[in-house]
């Protein structure tokens, strides 16, 4: 074990935390919580501001491009938020009707890819305009940049993998160890061409693309 390894406690933060990001130009880490509210940390650890939102859970955060004092927030009421952090105020809001709005990952080709639970990826540009929606896929969990395909994976609640084109359109699907309700909640690069991906069962591979 590491024994310089040191762990601070920060506090509790409206009954739970589902999302989180750094904002580099304020220096700020930014919280979303289960109770809707967006905590904004100083680097010290300390709520700097405690913005409260119409959302049920701030599901995911993702830093707005160019500028990061505003975050992209999905929410489990199917609306995805964009906040500025230092005022708290809802710049832009947009509903994607019953179904909740998962993660979000901004992709190469300048969109922002929203994930839902209605089993969609929404393509939205810069100002939060829609421009594509995807095939149907499953209860979308993860989603993440191909560059090199021009395309971005999905994962799903059921434990299925979908490559999709920049247009939304499906170009492959994987089914390993699919099992209703065993959705893929973690994927990570281990570098240019391998990505892991975890179940919730516990079952972790590596695929390379």
């Amino acid at each position: 074990m590491d024994q310089d390894l040191q762990v601070r406690h920060l506090g509790s933060f409206g009954l739970g935390i589902y999302g989180a990001a750094y904002s580099e130009s304020l220096d700020r880490l930014l919280l979303g919580s289960r109770a809707g509210t967006l905590f904004v940390l100083n680097p010290g650890g300390t709520v700097h501001a405690a913005w409260p939102t119409p959302a049920n859970r701030l599901w995911n955060l993702r830093p707005d491009k160019p500028d990061d004092r505003f975050v992209w927030a999905s929410s489990y009421n199917g609306t995805l938020y964009k906040l500025d952090a230092l005022t708290g105020e809802i710049v832009f809001s947009r509903n994607f009707g019953p179904g909740a709005t998962t993660l979000i990952s901004w992709l190469s080709s300048g969109l922002l890819a929203v994930g839902s639970l209605k089993k969609k990826v929404f393509l939205l540009d810069s100002s939060g305009g829609l421009t594509q929606t995807s095939s149907t896929l499953g209860g979308v969990c993860f989603v993440a940049d191909l560059p090199h395909l021009e395309a971005f994976y999905v994962t799903d609640h059921d434990g299925r993998i979908w490559i999709c084109s920049y247009k939304g359109q499906v170009l492959d699907r994987f089914e390993l160890d699919v099992e209703r309700n065993n959705p893929i909640w973690i994927a990570q690069w281990l570098d240019s061409n391998r990505i892991v991906f975890a179940w919730a069962n516990g079952t972790i591979r590596v695929l390379s693309f």
